[in-house]
């Protein structure tokens, strides 16, 4: 089985999990899902909490400024020679590129 990306940099002394707490980690998890749903059109905006509402406006008007199309959500790719996995968070192509752009949600 391959390892995560996450588990990787933590091994490797590259991720400190010492500044997560439990607030910013619920926050992260429910910002991240509510991405997802408004990627694909799905999001019941009345849903959101407010204290979430700027985190996912500011993805809203991040795309609508500089998103051509959004190629791929929550992708899972794999390296089998490598051993390592991880999901994308997005794969983006970008308004005047011809360049896919992979994308990490973060708040």
């Amino acid at each position: 089985m391959a390892d995560s990306v996450t588990y990787i940099l933590w091994e490797n002394h590259l991720y400190d999990r010492r500044h997560f707490d439990e607030p910013s980690r619920r926050r992260g998890v429910y910002v991240h899902k509510a991405s997802v749903l408004a990627d694909e059109n799905d999001l019941d905006w009345n849903s959101v909490p407010e204290e979430y509402v700027g985190y996912l406006r500011s993805w809203e008007a991040f795309k609508a400024a500089c998103v051509d199309r959004i190629m791929a959500v929550e992708r899972r790719v794999w390296d089998d020679q490598n051993m390592i996995a991880g999901t994308l968070d997005r794969v983006l192509l970008l308004k005047g590129r011809q360049t896919l752009v992979l994308a990490a949600l973060q708040t």
